[in-house]
């Protein structure tokens, strides 16, 4: 194959290889507006790509008056009232009291500097989760045989111990019937 061949074939290749990247790439900017989601509404809308511009100019205002509030309480040299809400108190003619961001504008007022964090209280602390405590065997109301009924490999031998101390205690007692029974037993 002569080489201006081999390039051009070259050069197709690469083409066909970009525009399936390209396709790939619009597929994925694509999907999340088309796929639906859990709740059969699509990932994403359009709308969530707009930015909220009248927002932006309430929390710049809001950030412009706290900070203007903040170094207004620095340049006074009061780092007591850093955080906190200044507030003017004052008695009305009629003898209510009045409650203002301004001072009175007809007198005196009382400054009063309102801490956010006055009425936060501390939670309770929530107990944590119960320390693991062995289990013990449970016994069964009555006659003391323990539950679950399966034993550990560890406890077999006390179990035929038990079982052998049982055995005895039963010929013991058969024996004593036959005592008292006397020649009976053997006359049946």
């Amino acid at each position: 194959m002569p080489p201006s061949q081999n390039t051009a074939a070259k050069s197709e290749k690469m083409k066909l290889y970009i525009k399936l990247l390209l396709f790939v790439l619009v597929l994925g900017l694509a999907g999340p507006f088309i796929m639906k989601g859990p709740d059969g509404r699509p990932m994403m809308d359009a709308r969530e790509l707009i930015p909220d511009v009248a927002g932006w100019a309430q929390r710049a205002g809001h950030w412009w008056q706290q900070l203007a509030a903040a170094a207004s309480g620095l340049s006074a040299g009061d780092t007591a009232s850093a955080g906190k809400t200044r507030v003017y108190k004052w008695r009305a003619e009629d003898g209510s009291w009045r409650f203002s961001d301004r001072p009175n504008p007809d007198g005196h007022s009382e400054e009063i500097w309102l801490d956010p964090d006055t009425n936060v209280m501390q939670s309770t602390p929530v107990p944590g989760p119960p320390e693991p405590q062995e289990k013990e065997a449970a016994q069964a109301p009555g006659n003391g045989i323990p539950l679950p009924l399966t034993i550990a490999p560890g406890q077999v031998s006390e179990l035929l111990d038990d079982a052998e101390q049982v055995q005895e205690l039963m010929d013991k007692r058969h024996q004593a019937l036959q005592d008292a029974l006397g020649d009976r037993s053997k006359e049946d």
